[in-house]
């Protein structure tokens, strides 16, 4: 076997605790929804409380989806190069929150992406107005899975 075989070999299985381990670290991850035989694939920040995953979006095509089907999944991954990378994909349920669980589900977000002085100030004096201008939405975590190859930590 030469090296280039060893090194697509060298797939493995991630534990949940290295699995979960990555989804809290990152804050960047690409949201996966689907409506009859159309996929649909966005880039979206999140923040990650427990079992659930929080982000927000205007209204739009993804919203419009997870509405019709809110059997969703999130990828994140970290790579170091071709063959040393992390991936896990976090299957789960929509749920659009309204009033004070948006409010709380936003709060978790300005947290968790710990914003720069510059911009939470801002984001902050305009909360009420960002609450009304976004959908703030979670995604209960159903199943966990991950792989990893080379040596990512």
């Amino acid at each position: 076997m030469n090296n280039l075989q060893e090194k697509f070999n060298l797939i493995r299985i991630l534990s949940s605790k290295e699995a979960s381990g990555l989804l809290a670290k990152k804050n960047l991850g690409h949201l996966g929804c689907s409506v009859g035989d159309e996929p649909y694939v966005v880039p979206v920040t999140y923040a990650l409380e427990g079992d659930f995953i929080y982000s927000h979006s205007p209204e739009g095509k993804k919203i419009e989806i997870m509405r019709k089907n809110p059997n969703v999944c999130l990828q994140v991954e970290e790579a170091e190069g071709l063959f040393q990378w992390r991936s896990v994909i976090a299957r789960g349920r929509f749920e659009e929150l309204k009033g004070d669980p948006a409010a709380a589900g936003m709060r978790v977000l300005l947290n968790r992406l710990r914003l720069e002085p510059k911009h939470i100030s801002s984001l902050e004096m305009d909360f009420e107005a960002m609450l009304e201008r976004s959908i703030i939405y979670r995604i209960k975590i159903e199943r966990l899975t991950g792989r990893a190859a080379g040596g990512v930590n």
